[in-house]
């Protein structure tokens, strides 16, 4: 442990912190701090610490003032764990993340803990949307202003969470992607979807017909 705290004392990278007066005295406030001390109570966090304060692009996160506010709240500390947290630390995209305003309201907001649920998944789906071959396509769902408002209220959100989980839809996904054609008009009938759904019981027959007529008309 003494080596490691040594490494990290030592080091060019490290010395670098103190080359400007407000980050030495954040430096300073960290060091001198128990639960600084309480990182080197073993090799392995001890090498941790080492990695993450001898890393260039986790300097540029620790001197951030957004990215400093993120990595204190307690959401934050559960989902960068260990080797996970030294890892992103230093990563480039990570830093970007962690620096950016609109991160730092989803984590410390009121679905905190629905990102945390999000983003420590077991299951490894998260993971697999956002590695994979779609993850554009996520991407501009998930950040899209109309999708958003989605869940703009609680009763609207359980409706999204109903339609997305149900095993129809995944199905009418695949008929769409089979049949592109068709899936041209399902967007077209969208009015005609709407109308029907909104419409009241006495008009439920009336909407139904047009909404079947419209659709395969197209």
């Amino acid at each position: 442990v003494r080596k490691e705290a040594k490494a990290v004392l030592t080091h060019e990278k490290f010395k670098d912190l103190f080359n400007d007066k407000t980050t030495a005295g954040y430096v300073k406030e960290i060091l001198t701090s128990d639960k600084f001390k309480k990182l080197f109570e073993d090799n392995t966090k001890a090498g941790y610490v080492k990695e993450i304060l001898t890393n260039d692009t986790a300097k540029e996160i620790l001197t951030d003032q957004t990215a400093k506010e993120v990595l204190k709240d307690s959401t934050a500390k559960d989902i960068l764990k260990d080797t996970n947290a030294a890892a992103l630390l230093k990563d480039s995209t990570a830093k970007e993340i962690l620096k950016c305003d609109k991160f730092k309201e989803a984590i410390t907001g009121d679905g905190k803990d629905i990102l945390k649920g999000i983003l420590t998944d077991s299951t490894g789906n998260f993971k697999g949307a956002i590695t994979g071959a779609g993850k554009d396509e996520l991407k501009y769902i998930l950040t899209n202003s109309e999708f958003k408002s989605l869940f703009d209220s609680k009763d609207s959100a359980e409706a999204v969470k109903e339609i997305f989980t149900h095993s129809k839809f995944k199905e009418l996904l695949k008929t769409c992607k089979d049949n592109p054609k068709n899936t041209a008009a399902l967007a077209a009938a969208l009015d005609e979807l709407k109308d029907l759904i909104t419409c009241g019981s006495g008009d439920h027959a009336t909407k139904l017909q047009a909404f079947g007529s419209a659709h395969c008309t197209r």
